[in-house]
């Protein structure tokens, strides 16, 4: 998403002399990284533990994150309204 935003020059360009005609324009995202932990950064639910963390395995268990893997799809009801309608 960041990279879409144009927010920071770092991820402008394909190669350093494109990236230098737009630093002076931009933030650098490593600046704002290094500055030090930011609440727009910050994970509200993180708990901290000492534990290894084992992650089942078994396909019963698994959970898809359904808003981000299939934000694409389109629902068979809908497709089927827009082969009769069309565009």
């Amino acid at each position: 998403r960041e990279v879409l935003t144009n927010r920071w020059g770092t991820f402008l360009g394909d190669c350093e002399r494109e990236r230098s005609k737009v630093k002076p324009e931009t933030l650098s995202l490593w600046s704002t990284l290094l500055a030090g932990p930011s609440a727009e950064f910050l994970n509200s639910r993180y708990v901290a533990t000492t534990e290894t963390l084992r992650p089942s395995p078994s396909q019963v268990n698994l959970k898809v994150w359904e808003e981000y893997w299939f934000r694409f799809r389109i629902h068979p009801r809908d497709e089927l309204s827009e082969r009769v309608v069309g565009p």
